[in-house]
């Protein structure tokens, strides 16, 4: 079986690829937090959730015509010293950093963070060793499970998650569920959450944006699984290209590769200091 399964009328730039994925940070960030509109950036704030980065960001950062690159950059940290959240991080509007926002940027405290590749699916290989005992279902169906899982999941990412921000960053998660385009799938097994993977769909392009295994199931073929009905799931709505993005140096890629799919662009955010 090959993805795209739609006939192909063009072939996206690794700056679509770049951008779509960009939109599905606007997207979700909108389900969950207060917007902004700034003159070089949408800012999200979320008062509730401080420590939660992905609803205290700026986006879409760029230089306003008729401005300097600092008085953007003032502009996102103005807004959020009156918001009262600090700002995690700042995404570019673009597919690249234009070198007068990251000397502004890094004049202020902020640094490159890690630079995360984009994948996309070019010749799908279905998984070798699916995991047979895993259950997978719709996640709007299972609240409750989903919650739980995406709670544990968070305190499972080897960071300094106290249980608030565990319970902060689910509550995002299930936030997420009012966007119509994301579609979440969760795999249980002998009725327990065990995994979940999230699909947005933008029209022509379908977008991984989270694969999650919990530590016990782990080496079982769950996120494999999970990953090859996603991509099905994606073939049923006739998308013609899937991507999803993840740092070079995670494991994870491994898989990505054995199914199919390959680096084709890179981007990266600022984060403060």
């Amino acid at each position: 079986m090959e993805l795209p399964v739609a006939p192909q009328t063009y072939a996206p730039t690794a700056e679509a690829l770049v951008r779509a994925l960009h939109r599905v940070d606007v997207m979700l960030a909108r389900t969950a937090a207060q917007e902004g509109e700034l003159p070089g950036a949408l800012a999200f704030t979320n008062p509730r959730r401080p420590a939660v980065a992905m609803v205290n960001c700026a986006l879409e950062v760029d230089v306003p015509k008729g401005s300097s690159a600092g008085e953007a950059v003032g502009a996102v940290e103005a807004h959020f010293a009156q918001a009262g959240v600090p700002c995690h991080s700042l995404q570019v509007g673009a597919a690249s950093w234009p070198p007068e926002l990251v000397q502004a940027l890094e004049q202020r405290g902020y640094r490159r963070g890690p630079q995360v590749s984009v994948y996309v699916l070019d010749r799908f290989v279905a998984p070798k060793q699916p995991c047979a005992a895993l259950q997978v279902i719709p996640g709007r169906a299972a609240y409750v499970e989903l919650r739980e899982f995406y709670t544990r999941a968070g305190q499972a990412q080897g960071l300094p998650v106290d249980a608030v921000l565990a319970q902060d960053l689910a509550d995002t998660r299930i936030d997420h569920l009012d966007e119509p385009r994301l579609e979440v799938l969760l795999g249980r097994i002998e009725g327990r959450p065990a995994g979940a993977i999230s699909l947005v769909n933008l029209g022509d392009v379908g977008v991984i944006d989270d694969i999650a295994t919990l530590p016990p199931y782990r080496g079982r073929g769950v996120a494999a699984t999970l990953l090859d009905r996603a991509i099905e799931l994606a073939r049923r709505s006739v998308l013609k290209h899937v991507i999803l993005e993840c740092q070079p140096d995670n494991p994870a890629t491994r898989l990505y590769e054995a199914m199919g799919f390959k680096a084709v662009a890179s981007h990266c955010k600022y984060v403060r200091g």
